[in-house]
């Protein structure tokens, strides 16, 4: 009989690190779980099938791609969004992927920079690869629906598409090797008294405890989701221009991009402003105007989208009653949720899965 081993073999970086990402991704989907149930079930309630809802959603991902090989020039610049579009994915589950708290830890372990790079590639991929089978799926969508039709550059759009995976990859890995270069530092922010003289605030005090955080200071990732998010709300109402006869489809993509980022966006606002709100507590300004204006701050990307929105709708035949539900139910559900108080998950789960379901069913019902 084998004697048993008197030591336990250490697990190497990326092991630890896929135990890691497979903890994080359990907490994610017990987190996030129903809203994204929720969401397939929007999507496939229209639909004969489930099958032709998914198919449909997946043609989406490609549409603009194929569109873009009938035209020559316009693949290139195409095929660069594509893979912008999946740099985004990345970028929206880094803190699964790599968390910025491990940072002086690998700083200070002798991890070989060949085997942080292979663990980079290997867990980009795996947060790609959900991505990559909708688009194969759209794709083969698309050849499908399209063989024989009048569809040129089939050949050049799957060409395209492995080029925009393949590119989004290699961004996937460099946003996460520029994700561990230490921050700058922030010499404005820091100067010393002694040093520097006293401080003088520059402009109002929005402007100093709001504004600026956004990207001199603590709030940083609250204004990239916001320009981000702004700009991402603001494609629902550009893709109608593209097909006028979707406009409930694109109302009700609007109405759970709309929910999904206000939500993230204000769980994400108050807690990097926590810390500056509290230390303003001694100074003469009151907290309810503080919270008011951050609350105002997370609907501001719903301005954008609006803008995107209506000059669209003005000859659309639409029904202006059913339509102005809509909007107050959307405006009103993103406002509830910047202005409650935190509750507790269940509550918080059923009052925006009731929010999510009475906007889309709104949305469905804006055309005659």
């Amino acid at each position: 009989m084998a004697p048993e081993p008197s030591f336990i073999a250490p697990l190497g970086y990326h092991a630890m690190r896929l135990r890691w990402c497979k903890l994080a991704l359990q907490q994610f989907l017990r987190r996030w779980g129903v809203y994204l149930v929720v969401g397939a079930a929007a999507v496939g309630a229209g639909a004969n099938s489930p099958a032709h809802a998914v198919a449909g959603v997946a043609a989406w991902t490609v549409m603009p791609l194929f569109s873009a090989a009938d035209h020559g020039l316009w693949l290139l610049p195409g095929t660069l969004l594509q893979a912008l579009a999946a740099v985004g994915c990345v970028w929206g589950l880094r803190s699964l992927l790599w968390p910025a708290r491990w940072r002086e830890a690998e700083a200070a372990l002798p991890i070989d920079p060949g085997s942080r790079r292979r663990s980079d590639r290997i867990v980009v991929a795996v947060a790609l690869l959900p991505l990559v089978l909708l688009q194969a799926a759209g794709a083969g969508a698309m050849l499908a629906g399209h063989r024989g039709g009048p569809l040129h550059g089939q050949g050049l759009a799957l060409g395209a598409l492995v080029l925009s995976n393949a590119t989004a990859l290699v961004l996937g890995v460099a946003l996460l090797q520029r994700l561990r270069q230490p921050a700058r530092a922030r010499a404005e922010g820091l100067r010393s008294p002694e040093s520097n003289g006293p401080v003088r605030a520059r402009g109002a005090w929005p402007m100093a405890l709001l504004l600026r955080p956004l990207w001199r200071g603590p709030a940083r990732r609250t204004g990239q989701l916001l320009v981000l998010g702004s700009l991402l709300l603001a494609l629902p109402g550009a893709a109608q221009w593209a097909r006028p006869a979707a406009l409930p489809w694109w109302l009700a993509l609007l109405a759970v991009a709309a929910l999904v980022l206000v939500t993230r966006l204000h769980g994400l606002a108050r807690e990097e402003y926590m810390l500056l709100f509290e230390a303003t507590a001694m100074l003469p300004l009151r907290q309810a105007s503080l919270l008011r204006l951050r609350a105002a701050l997370c609907l501001l990307p719903l301005l954008l989208a609006t803008a995107a929105l209506v000059p669209g709708l003005a000859g659309a035949g639409l029904r202006p009653a059913v339509l102005l539900a809509y909007a107050v139910a959307v405006v009103g559900a993103c406002a509830i949720e910047v202005l409650s108080r935190p509750a507790e998950p269940a509550d918080k789960a059923a009052r925006w899965i009731f929010s999510l379901v009475l906007c889309v069913a709104l949305a469905s019902e804006v055309t005659p």
